[in-house]
C-alpha cells in the first residue's frame, strides 16, 4: 500500500473526492505544518496557526498511479478552488479585470 499527501482548500471536500476512486483505501484528514501544537478549526480557518489543511491518501498503485491522484488533486480540487476565490472577487467588485494563465 502507498500513500499520498495533498493539501488545499477544505479538506473535507478534497477528502470525499477522494474516497469515491477505485484502488483508494482510506483517506485522513488533518492539519500540516504550522506552529502551534494540536490547533483548534477555527484557529486554522483565521490563518492564525500556519497550519495547512491536508489529506492522506492509502492507495493500491496497482489500481491506481499516484499520477491519476495528482491529476484528480489539480483538475477536481485546486482548479475549483481557484474558480471559488475569482467568482468571489468578482461578486463583490464592480469591475474585474484578470488573466488567467
Amino acid at each position: 500500500m502507498d500513500q499520498a499527501v495533498f493539501c488545499g482548500g477544505c479538506f473535507w471536500c478534497t477528502e470525499a473526492v477522494f474516497k469515491r476512486l477505485n484502488g483508494v483505501f482510506t483517506v485522513r484528514s488533518g492539519y500540516t505544518g504550522g506552529f502551534i501544537k494540536n490547533p483548534a478549526y477555527r484557529e486554522v480557518c483565521q490563518g492564525r496557526t500556519g497550519h495547512a489543511e491536508g489529506i492522506i491518501i492509502e492507495y493500491d498503485a496497482t489500481v491506481v498511479a499516484y499520477s491519476d491522484l495528482l491529476e484528480v488533486f489539480l483538475q477536481r480540487i485546486i482548479r475549483q478552488h481557484w474558480i471559488d476565490k475569482v467568482m468571489m472577487l468578482v461578486r463583490n467588485t464592480d469591475l474585474l479585470f484578470f488573466t488567467l494563465i
